[in-house]
């Protein structure tokens, strides 16, 4: 039994993804493993499967620790069940066999085995929204009267944040739209074609991942 209704739905989530990695090896003794390492030596490298359908915007990483949220967690639970109006079709979170290229690549890399992003990326840091305006400083005149500026700096400001389609050089790296995520050792991954991937230094090309390989 668990102590408490949180606990209960991490222990859901485990023994989901435990039942669905030993319905796939045929080893009752198989456990899903939570870290990068464990998760590469000890599922992905081992029997030769990845998991895929993991969220871009939920980090992988030990249920305990961390951002995982358990709204993140019940998610989670929902893409491991099966869709009750189309019970044929395998559910979205599942186990499904690497291809020799990505455990070749997992061998050099343990973070490409993930199945989610390690860490969002940085937020970047804006100046206040103030810059370039006027700040109250009240004048006088030699009569003691208040003064008016000469002019106000108060004009429009350009966007903080200027979106791909509006840039004049927008970046085809990452074309599925999320954002670029860091690996702790600062190492850029992009989303492609359903997992994450590590992304080339100068990197622009419309195939991101043939340059890399």
């Amino acid at each position: 039994a668990y102590s408490n209704k949180c606990s209960a739905e991490r222990g859901r989530l485990r023994s989901l993804l435990d039942s669905a990695l030993a319905d796939e090896t045929g080893d009752i003794d198989a456990k899903m493993q939570w870290t990068v390492l464990t998760f590469c030596l000890k599922v992905f490298l081992k029997y030769g499967l990845k998991l895929i359908g993991w969220p871009a915007a939920i980090p992988f990483q030990n249920l305990s620790d961390g951002p995982v949220s358990m709204a993140d967690i019940r998610e989670l639970i929902g893409l491991c069940e099966r869709d009750p109006e189309r019970p044929a079709e395998p559910p979205q979170l599942r186990f499904v066999q690497a291809t020799p290229e990505e455990l070749r690549e997992a061998r050099m890399d343990a973070s490409l085995a993930c199945p989610g992003p390690l860490f969002p990326a940085p937020a970047p840091k804006y100046g206040y929204s103030n810059i370039g305006r006027r700040h109250p400083c009240p004048r006088y005149d030699e009569g003691g009267q208040l003064t008016q500026p000469r002019y106000e700096r108060n004009g429009p400001k350009s966007a903080k944040i200027v979106p791909d389609e509006e840039d004049s050089e927008p970046s085809n790296a990452n074309q599925e739209g999320l954002p670029r995520m860091y690996t702790r050792w600062g190492v850029q991954l992009i989303w492609h074609k359903g997992v994450w991937r590590e992304l080339c230094d100068g990197e622009l090309s419309d195939d991101p991942i043939s340059d890399c390989e």
